[in-house]
């Protein structure tokens, strides 16, 4: 017998951003890495902070692109999400750096980035120039 679902459908919808977010950040962050390394004819130095943390801000950014459509239902003004989005994927690589390799890696690659872009939306709708929507 089937189980019947109470999840939210808003929360069903961000999920599903979310996960076509991730899929797209890291194919898109792979396929950069074999563009700037062909481009360059040097191999990409995945031990270099600064290239690592590139990586990181691509996937912040093209994950919070796809959640934005969720967003902008509900949040007037939420041009800024996808710099949230880059802020909380690079404080991840700061926090993790190149490798997860350690429980505490698991947890902070969810961890990090949820807190910062948490964190950023209440931010968002505390602004005075948000004002959340009504829902349909």
């Amino acid at each position: 017998m089937a189980r019947s679902s109470n999840a939210d459908p808003q929360v069903r919808v961000w999920v599903l951003a979310t996960s076509v977010g991730m899929l797209g950040a890291i194919g898109l962050a792979g396929g950069l890495v074999q563009a700037i390394s062909r481009a360059t004819a040097r191999q990409w130095n995945l031990d270099s902070t600064p290239e690592i943390l590139a990586l990181y801000a691509v996937i912040g950014f093209v994950v919070a692109i796809a959640q934005l459509p969720v967003l902008w239902r509900h949040i007037r003004g939420i041009a800024f999400w996808p710099l949230i989005g880059i802020v909380g994927w690079l404080g991840l690589g700061l926090v993790m750096g190149k490798s997860i390799d350690r429980t505490s890696d698991m947890i902070a690659l969810g961890a990090v980035p949820a807190a910062f872009t948490g964190l950023g939306l209440i931010w968002l709708i505390r602004s005075p120039r948000s004002h959340t929507v009504r829902s349909a």
